[in-house]
């Protein structure tokens, strides 16, 4: 699947042209006790892992189902050491996997770009566990972020 970056004028990034499996997403989503696929970067394969703070060059996304309750730890190996471009490859992976929402510490303007074109929501949380933003996000403790959160290739 290819990522375009086109606005439609619908505030959305015009994602509903093409992904209309996604039409129902609107742009404040939060979770409404819908099942759902939740993508988290992080630094292990693991519920247990801590939150990467990073999501172009997270080590592990964490794509967590609520419908089953099952996770998939999903390799990011080729994005870590990418000279460019690792925020849009992750964003693309995730959306592989038909995550709604994406949970990571910080998110770079062409990522974010990604994501939302794609129709995926960004919450920005990076504070313990993979379990732990899991838990916070389905008991609606944490908000969808309107923009990136960092400049690109950020660096801690």
């Amino acid at each position: 699947m290819n990522i375009f970056f086109l606005d439609a004028g619908d505030g959305n990034g015009g994602f509903e042209a093409l992904f209309p499996e996604r039409s129902g997403l609107t742009k404040n989503a939060k979770n409404t006790g819908e099942k759902m696929k939740i993508a988290i970067s992080s630094k292990g394969k693991d519920m247990s892992s801590p939150v990467d703070p990073h999501f172009g060059r997270a080590a592990y996304f964490i794509v967590y189902d609520s419908d089953n309750q099952e996770f998939e730890a999903i390799s990011n190996t080729d994005n870590v050491n990418a000279a460019q471009g690792a925020g849009i490859q992750a964003a693309q992976s995730v959306s592989n996997k038909k995550a709604e929402f994406v949970i990571s510490g910080h998110i770079g303007p062409k990522a974010f770009s990604a994501l939302r074109t794609a129709g995926i929501k960004v919450v920005t949380w990076h504070d313990g566990s993979v379990q732990q933003a899991v838990d916070l996000f389905l008991s609606n403790e944490l908000t969808v972020a309107d923009g990136a959160n960092v400049n690109g290739h950020w660096k801690q």
